[in-house]
């Protein structure tokens, strides 16, 4: 957990200098500052406080998951008994797996693949896992694109990625970014495309919803934009500071220009689909139609795809990729976020199709 210790201890260490360089002055400072530099302490230790609690569950939310899948790889038949004949060949399918997530997050999804389509090779990178997924995350799609576009040198037929959770911004940011990938199809599982904004499923926290809206004084600093979450964290009531300040979501997005805005349009232009996969139940990434490209408004209002500026302007190739009919959107209800990764019918239903 050193990484989520390592940004709580600067939070607490910059509240605790400026406290004592106010300390210093009190003997000049009457009652009613005293009190306020108090209170203002006490907010910030809250804040920090309540932020330990959600990385902890997150975190719970991660283990728990990992103890089910064990218990689901039980269920997944052996491929003798399901295959008889591998009478067609499928291309490799690559999987990055999510935040705080192991590699072995994408093994039900890769024993799925091995036993209904049977041959297919199917690749897990194993880089960035449990803590060091919260690294800046333009660090972590160049580490992981060095390990797509060697698969994809090795496979001149094409590939195709998938990816879970966070793992879809890493994956998109690989598309956007690298010229020699040869992805056929890109399968994004609960993916935050446009952004988070809070996590429903702590809505009934004492205070939760009060931290969702100061956070961005934290998460919008050169400090807190070395980490993931604070890199994709899109505060609809700050807007023109998350594009000043955000150092990766506004780029990777094409939500402001940049440049090699061109260049990540015409490299993620080359993938003959998009299948985009949430759903109303997801309870983690919050809005859940980020998963779709859509998001909150200043009023909090849910703005679908093709309502948003970066599809109307096509600053990213998301109109043309629809007028292709290359996008292909999927809501799938009553499944929780963390479930995605080990819920064979959804598997067999929403993933196997599209892997030809």
């Amino acid at each position: 957990m050193e990484v989520n210790v390592g940004l709580i201890f600067y939070m607490l260490k910059f509240n605790l200098k400026m406290s004592y360089k106010h300390f210093e002055c009190f003997e000049n400072k009457n009652i009613s500052t005293i009190m306020f530099y108090n209170i203002f302490s006490c907010i910030i230790i809250i804040i920090i406080i309540i932020l330990g609690i959600v990385v902890v569950l997150a975190y719970s939310f991660s283990m728990i998951r990992r103890l089910v899948l064990r218990r689901k790889q039980q269920e997944i038949p052996e491929v003798e008994d399901e295959v008889e004949v591998c009478s067609k060949k499928y291309k490799p399918v690559v999987c990055i797996h999510g935040l705080f997530d192991p590699s072995s997050s994408c093994d039900i999804l890769e024993a799925v693949i091995r036993v209904y389509h049977c041959g297919t090779e199917v690749k897990v990178i194993n880089l960035n896992w449990g803590c060091k997924s919260l690294i800046d995350l333009w660090n972590q799609i160049e580490a992981f694109k060095i390990e797509v576009e060697k698969i994809a040198a090795e496979n001149p037929q094409g590939i195709h990625l998938i990816g879970l959770s966070q793992g879809n911004i890493i994956a998109r940011g690989i598309l956007e970014t690298s010229a020699k990938h040869n992805v056929d199809t890109y399968i994004s599982v609960a993916g935050p495309h446009m952004g988070q904004f809070g996590i429903s499923v702590f809505n009934k926290i004492p205070g939760f919803s009060w931290l969702v809206r100061s956070v961005y004084k934290y998460f919008y600093t050169s400090k807190a934009q070395h980490y993931s979450v604070p890199e994709f964290w899109k505060d609809p009531h700050h807007m023109d500071l998350y594009k000043k300040m955000n150092t990766f979501l506004p780029i990777l997005n094409n939500e402001k220009s940049h440049p090699r805005s061109a260049e990540f349009k015409k490299n993620l232009l080359q993938i003959k689909h998009l299948v985009l996969i949430g759903g109303p139940n997801d309870g983690i990434i919050t809005p859940w139609q980020s998963t779709h490209f859509g998001f909150y408004d200043e009023n909090e209002k849910i703005i679908p795809m093709e309502e948003q500026e970066i599809y109307k302007e096509d600053t990213l190739g998301l109109k043309t990729l629809d007028e292709r009919k290359a996008i292909t959107l999927i809501t799938v209800p009553h499944i929780f976020h963390q479930f995605f990764a080990i819920d064979i019918p959804f598997m067999k239903q929403y993933i196997l199709p599209y892997l030809t």
